[in-house]
């Protein structure tokens, strides 16, 4: 029989399949060997552990509240509660662009900078005269435009006078506001309401004694109110709340519906600044165009005489008068308070977060409750509580030491909510583990005496194979338990550690302090809490008394939880999951429905940043007074934007600390010492003068800066030396340098 010959395909192929057999064998051997060095490390570990389990607890201890002590102390500073610092972004071509803007107004020349106080004055000289002295009557020469005290005027005037010199539009805007919704039109033309509403008055000047807040205060005596515009018809009365009649209030009804008539020439007394400040700052666009039907809700507005916060000195003031007119008004019949402006969101939003604040921790007592319970162990429970306080203060010294970040925003409070949750379900899971693998080990016992023999390898003592069982049951624990809280803790750190990608500042402060506090909880579960677990199997007996109750307490919870997850919840599944599953879906509809369609999840439209409950009558105010009102009819502030020219985006700014914004940078390009520079310049800034976007009213008679500077420049006499003829004997670039 003659041999067979194999072909050089085959035998490469069978040369792969060997290396790829020895590779397999190589492989299986190093992971033995890994496996093993990994054994021998975590033997050592919980020996260490079992034998030493208080000092492990006192060295993690004092190390966190070191580290906690140390953070707060030096950087208590970075703390900010004030909810609109780093809402804003940075790295993008804007952010660059509005640093840039922001550096170059940190430049700007103050007033202590220009020292106009410190220029020398003239010396005074006195001239004598032998002429005879005179004297003037300047009653002979009448007087100046007639100014009355706002303090002695009364509702009506104070409302003639505004848009004039000494009440101008613009003066609104600085004030307080106010808007009420009115179950129906029918009801706001009645005494009772006009009544209600006049009292507005009689609140802001009971808060402003009790607060003795004055600074908050205006000259103008009264607001302006619905029930005040009521007694305008009649100049020759007082115009007083007690003086309110339905008369009045029925004339001023028939003047209104007469004014805002689709038919009505808006002349005379319907053209009057009163019917205009009514139509844009009492009542509302809808009934101006008659949308409101007698029995429909209105809404009404009224501006306080009160100045809206500006230094947050008077917060106790705001605060007061909100809840005195919020109460008095809850107790109306037909008014609802749904809108105030007050300019101070962020106190509220202090005093909000303090309430939130004390849910969180009704809520971290009731999960120490049930570690409590479920634990039977006073110590092993207060443990855990002080390991997930020091997790969040040690991964604050992690923050603002090691990181180097002084800017700790509000939402970073969040994390609390987190660590309770992820660190509790650690410490269940570690304890389980370990109470599990010990019953185990007990049952294992009495099924086969000579498996303790495994257990105590030379003692027989009870104390001894105790103390094995215990050993055995930590490694155990920890070898099961170590790894699912570490998948656990390292997905949600490099979750959160994802969010130092965002363009927002407050998004990557929040992604790095709590991947920081996820990564340190993890280090207290696999040091501290081991060794807390094997000190009080080990070491600390509780009562009898009190073992027996939350023995029992824990025993009947479990029996329960058991039952009902165990046997109900199966046996209703199993007999009705078509039922279950058309009702889900009914539910995922219904829920796609309402957030999708009706009434619908939407960002705020008008309102620049909510920080409260959209029913908070601030949040409200900010989103829908556009809605209703014409608060800014009159007055002429225009929207101010900036073109810098000459300037690089600032591109070194902090992505983590708000006040590090960067540096100034000149553009190399932007050259004013070639004549050219300047004319094309010139040319540009009357381009934009000149656009649509501008809106500038006055680029045709108003010279620009540019070109004032142009002509001075071009007509300066100087030498033959310097003369320039197109431009004049000026150096631009050493007026640049300067």
């Amino acid at each position: 029989m003659s041999p067979t010959v194999l072909g050089g395909s085959t035998y490469s192929r069978i040369r792969t399949l060997h290396r790829m057999e020895e590779a397999k064998t190589n492989e299986g051997k190093s992971g033995r060997r890994m496996g093993r060095f990994i054994d021998t490390l975590l033997d050592r570990y919980v020996n260490l552990i079992y034998r030493f389990p208080l000092l492990v607890i006192f060295v993690t201890g004092f190390a966190a509240f070191f580290m906690t002590f140390f953070g707060i102390y030096f950087h208590s500073d970075a703390f900010t509660f004030n909810p609109r610092d780093g809402f804003e972004t940075r790295g993008t071509p804007l952010a660059n662009e509005r640093m840039a803007l922001m550096n170059l107004m940190d430049r700007f020349a103050k007033i202590d900078d220009l020292k106009l106080l410190e220029r020398p004055k003239r010396e005074a000289r006195i001239f004598t005269t032998t002429e005879a002295p005179f004297t003037i009557n300047y009653d002979d020469y009448g007087s100046d435009d007639f100014q009355p005290d706002l303090k002695k005027i009364d509702a009506c005037m104070q409302y003639a006078m505004l848009g004039t010199p000494q009440v101008p539009y613009d003066y609104t805007m600085v004030l307080s506001k106010i808007i009420w919704r009115i179950d129906s039109l029918e009801d706001l033309f009645s005494l009772s309401v006009m009544q209600d509403l006049c009292h507005l008055d009689t609140l802001i000047a009971q808060t402003v004694n009790s607060t003795n807040a004055t600074s908050v205060g205006t000259q103008l005596p009264f607001s302006f109110n619905a029930p005040y515009y009521s007694m305008c018809a009649n100049l020759t009365s007082t115009k007083r709340c007690e003086d309110l009649t339905q008369e009045k209030i029925d004339e001023f009804r028939k003047s209104v519906f007469n004014c805002t008539s689709a038919t009505v020439n808006r002349s005379g007394l319907c053209g009057s600044s009163i019917f205009v400040q009514l139509r844009n700052m009492v009542f509302p666009k809808q009934f101006d165009s008659r949308a409101i039907g007698d029995s429909d809700p209105i809404h009404i507005a009224a501006t306080m005489p009160i100045l809206i916060n500006f230094d947050g000195k008077s917060m106790h003031f705001y605060r007061t008068l909100h809840d005195n007119i919020v109460n008095f008004y809850r107790n109306s019949r037909h008014i609802e308070v749904k809108g105030l402006y007050m300019n101070a969101k962020e106190a509220f939003f202090e005093t909000a977060l303090l309430k939130d604040s004390i849910f969180a921790g009704i809520s971290m007592a009731s999960v120490i409750l049930g570690i409590l319970i479920y634990s039977q162990s006073f110590v092993f429970t207060l443990v855990v509580t002080f390991g997930l306080i020091l997790s969040v203060g040690s991964a604050y010294f992690l923050y603002t030491v090691v990181f180097g970040i002084t800017f700790f925003p509000f939402i970073n409070l969040l994390v609390f909510v987190l660590i309770v949750a992820i660190g509790a379900d650690d410490a269940f899971l570690l304890n389980y583990c370990y109470v599990k693998r010990k019953t185990e080990l007990v049952c294992l016992f009495k099924k086969n005496d000579r498996s303790e023999e495994s257990l105590s390898q030379s003692s027989s003592q009870p104390d001894t194979v105790d103390k094995e069982r215990c050993r055995e049951s930590l490694k155990e624990a920890l070898r099961h338990a170590a790894i699912a809280m570490f998948v656990t803790s390292a997905t949600t750190a490099v979750a959160f550690f994802a969010n130092a990608a965002s363009d927002i500042l407050v998004l990557r402060c929040f992604g790095v302090f709590a991947g920081a506090t996820m990564l340190v909880n993890y280090v207290f579960v696999v040091t501290a809490l081991p060794a807390c677990v094997v000190f009080v199997d080990t070491t600390v007996k509780c009562p009898n008394g009190k073992r027996r109750l939350l023995g029992a307490v824990s025993k009947r919870l479990t029996n329960w939880t058991t039952h009902f997850f165990g046997d109900i919840v199966p046996l209703i599944v199993s007999k009705t999951y078509p039922l279950v599953i058309v009702v889900f879906l009914l539910i995922a509809t219904g829920s796609t429905f309402v957030v999708v369609k009706s009434p619908g999840i939407r960002l705020p439209e008008n309102n620049p940043m909510q920080i409260l409950r959209s029913s908070h009558p601030f949040e409200w105010f900010d989103e829908s007074a556009n809605a209703y009102f014409n608060f800014k009819a009159g007055q002429e502030r225009r929207f101010n934007f900036y073109v810098l020219f000459g300037l690089l985006p600032t591109d070194d700014s902090s992505s983590f600390i708000l006040s590090k914004r960067g540096t100034l940078k000149k553009d190399p390009k932007f050259d004013l010492s070639r004549t050219e520079s300047l004319f094309a310049l010139e040319e540009m800034v009357k381009s934009i003068s000149r656009s649509s976007a501008a809106d500038w009213a006055k680029a045709n008679s108003t010279t620009l800066w540019i070109s004032h500077f142009l002509k001075f420049a071009k007509g300066t006499d100087c030498g033959e030396c310097c003369v320039n003829e197109k431009v004049g004997c000026l150096s631009f670039a050493q007026i640049w340098k300067k």
